[in-house]
């Protein structure tokens, strides 16, 4: 059984349960959770169609939205600009990119260094292969240069009077 009893500031309502025949004053700040369930039952549809509307708009409205901001905050960049500052900022700028050129510039030298070094390493092997290639060709060439005249092989081309070996003449088979 409920007993609703307005005090006079109509604010204030006092309940008194079957159970324990308690009185107590409930809280118009414990209803809202009530409130709320009872309004999204009554116009729940409603509330969710606005839900979309507004999502589709923001969607739409949202590249104004952000143009616009940037807008402004251009404008108050323009309304802060310090001519002392910005000189600043572009004198650091231009020590950086001169010290990232000074760095660069000295590894591309260590660089061409390494690759000259390399090239000239190179080379010497190569000279030194070919020198000792001479060597060896020079001392194969001086040892078989006394047995030339003692070739007894017969594929040599040297040696008998028949001018070396050739092998018989191909014939296509004769047809018949």
């Amino acid at each position: 059984m409920e007993v609703h009893d307005d005090m006079e500031d109509g604010n204030d309502h006092i309940e008194t349960s079957m159970s324990g025949g308690q009185v107590y004053a409930k809280s118009p700040v414990l209803d809202v959770p009530r409130q709320a369930w009872i309004l999204i039952a009554s116009y729940g549809w409603y509330i969710v169609a606005a839900l979309l509307v507004m999502a589709v708009a923001w969607s739409k409205l949202k590249p104004y939205y952000y143009a616009w901001r940037k807008k402004q905050e251009e404008i108050q960049d323009e309304r802060n600009f310090d001519p002392a500052m910005a000189e600043e900022m572009q004198d650091a700028l231009l020590k950086s990119r001169e010290r990232m050129q000074r760095l660069h510039d000295e590894k591309e030298a260590e660089f061409q260094r390494k690759q000259a070094e390399r090239a000239t390493a190179e080379r010497d092997e190569k000279i030194k292969q070919w020198e000792t290639f001479k060597v060896v060709t020079k001392f194969k060439h001086s040892k078989h240069q006394g047995s030339a005249s003692s070739n007894n092989s017969p594929m040599g081309g040297g040696g008998g009077s028949s001018g070396g070996y050739r092998p018989p003449r191909r014939t296509v088979g004769g047809g018949g």
